[in-house]
């Protein structure tokens, strides 16, 4: 009679002979790091080192959606084993045994510094011109926003900012007191929430503003990773954006403001705008819609030839609770 535990250490190592070298690697590691009591900071950067050596044999914007399909601790592990490793040095002087959670906590805390100041102040007086459909480059993101909450909501006390960020959308300062929260501590000035799980009851906020990343898979290394953000796969981040705005609709009493990008993805069109929409059930028509140009498109330096317009558009949509009658 077969060993039961035979047969599946069997079939793991005939698994594991279709997988190139580094996809081995890393596989087995995951094992050892799921078995392991301690789980700790060494095997925690070998890991990482194994993440590395594997992201480097694959293609441009092959890696989310291999992460996706094979390492099952998920893409913020991923983050983090590979964080750890790219800084092994600094980490050398912790004690032998350091949990990998325990030297996350310290390598941020080595990092943090004070909390960033929060210079968005209360100032209602209108921008010095109209609000137009289409706003060009000499129009910012703040005197964008600004104008729409003055505009489309002029009778509003109070703002929820549910993806706060670098506070990009009070840089001309808040025509109503603001509360900012962002899933990134160091960018929460007012706490640290999801925005498809916010805290509040239903209709607490006057407006709320929901600014979501628009890029599926990106790479680590891309420019627009690196400016917009990212999630694995597609399917992902429709499911983020659509969740996000539900929310931000649920704890608003007067309306919002979100920010999408309609863009090409993956060669296809990418209707970011339909989101929306989906995400109220096609029941809440657009109370209005602002368009931002720039003067040129981010241009990754890794694409191929161009085979669809390069984006320099972003669109605001904003819609109203109840009369969508202007006036």
């Amino acid at each position: 009679m077969t060993n039961p535990s035979t047969e599946i250490v069997e079939a793991r190592d005939q698994s594991l002979a279709v997988l190139s070298p580094t996809e081995q690697r890393v596989l087995v590691l995951v094992e050892e790091f799921k078995l392991s009591f301690r789980r700790t900071l060494e095997l925690s950067i070998d890991l990482g080192e194994a993440l590395e050596a594997h992201k480097a044999t694959l293609d441009h914007g092959e890696w989310m959606p291999w992460l996706e399909q094979h390492f099952e601790l998920g893409d913020r592990m991923a983050r983090r084993f590979m964080e750890l490793y790219t800084n092994r040095k600094v980490l050398s002087d912790l004690p032998p045994g350091t949990s990998t959670d325990a030297a996350i906590l310290w390598l941020r805390k080595q990092r943090r510094g004070p909390r960033p100041v929060r210079i968005v102040g209360v100032d209602a007086e209108a921008p010095d011109r109209p609000l137009l459909r289409g706003c060009g480059p000499d129009w910012s993101t703040g005197a964008i926003v600004k104008s729409i909450v003055l505009v489309s909501f002029p009778g509003a006390r109070m703002a929820l900012d549910v993806t706060y960020g670098n506070g990009n959308f009070w840089s001309e300062g808040a025509p109503i007191p603001v509360t900012g929260h962002d899933m990134d501590e160091a960018r929460a000035p007012d706490g640290v929430m999801d925005f498809t799980d916010l805290k509040y009851d239903d209709a607490t906020w006057d407006v709320v503003t929901f600014d979501p990343p628009h890029l599926a898979d990106g790479g680590e290394d891309s420019v627009m990773t690196g400016r917009f953000g990212t999630v694995a796969t597609q399917a992902a981040l429709d499911d983020l954006i659509i969740d996000g705005v539900r929310e931000a609709w649920r704890v608003c009493s007067m309306g919002v403001i979100v920010k999408v990008t309609n863009h090409v993805h993956g060669q296809t069109f990418q209707y970011e705008q339909a989101l929306i929409e989906e995400a109220l059930d096609w029941k809440i028509p657009y109370y209005d819609l602002v368009y931002q140009f720039r003067d040129h498109a981010f241009i990754d330096p890794s694409w191929g030839v161009q085979r669809s317009a390069y984006n320099n558009v972003s669109v605001y949509a904003v819609l109203k609770k109840g009369s969508q009658i202007h006036g």
